[in-house]
């Protein structure tokens, strides 16, 4: 169990993709973020696909502060994650100013 959070383009293919495991508290960020807290099952994802347009990519962006990501006891890992989710918005960003929008997968 855990949460694989992937977005596509038009196309079908994967633009981006986030891992967490099912205790990781973090997970909430990225839910939070996309305002898709019903999409959040607790020790995964509800298996649900999600378009979002560029104002709501845009809007994520903006609310995106690296200290909503912690983990005190590995600061190499927290910074990886606090990169990942910013990477993961951005390439979600550029897809939706080529494509209008971009499908998120919460599984």
């Amino acid at each position: 169990m855990g949460h694989d959070i992937s977005a596509q383009n038009k196309s079908g293919e994967m633009i981006a993709y986030l891992r967490y495991t099912m205790s990781d508290t973090n997970s909430y960020t990225i839910y939070r973020l996309l305002d898709s807290m019903d999409c959040h099952g607790g020790v995964s994802g509800l298996g649900r696909l999600v378009n979002f347009t560029q104002q709501q990519i845009e809007e994520a962006l903006k609310n995106y502060d690296e200290n909503q990501i912690s983990y005190p006891r590995n600061k190499e890992f927290e910074m990886k994650q606090q990169n990942d989710i910013f990477k993961f918005l951005t390439k979600c960003l550029d897809t939706t100013e080529k494509e209008k929008t971009v499908q998120v997968f919460f599984g």
